[in-house]
């Protein structure tokens, strides 16, 4: 069995949702909660309370994240973890950052053509 954090394939708005996304071996003693910490745990991109199990009959379950049982149920073998990505509002510096890269690159390519342009 394993736990996979794996993109489609094309790719997938779950895959930077956790730290170390990948496959885990099964351990029958091991619960969500154990498979997730060892994924790295969320990123400050996942929203946690919407994280899901695809069983290996297909069917989904929410994972329960309430403070008392805290993920506490154990996985059968082939079962996969999704992590959804958090769709609050944006981040505003964050926004600036991407705009700045998109500029910037926007400002080499112009450079590179003005030059191959210029012989």
């Amino acid at each position: 069995m394993s736990c996979t954090f794996r993109p489609a394939r094309r790719p997938s708005p779950y895959w930077d949702k956790v730290r170390v996304p990948g496959s885990y071996n099964y351990r029958s003693d091991a619960t969500a909660d154990d498979y997730l910490a060892k994924a790295g745990g969320y990123t400050q991109m996942a929203d946690e309370g919407e994280t899901f199990v695809v069983l290996p009959d297909g069917s989904a379950e929410k994972l329960d994240r309430s403070w008392l049982p805290l993920g506490s149920r154990h996985l059968p073998p082939g079962s996969v973890i999704m992590v959804p990505r958090d769709l609050s509002p944006l981040d505003f510096q964050q926004v600036l950052e991407d705009s700045e890269a998109i500029f910037e690159h926007l400002a080499v390519a112009g450079a590179a053509l003005a030059v191959i342009t210029a012989k």
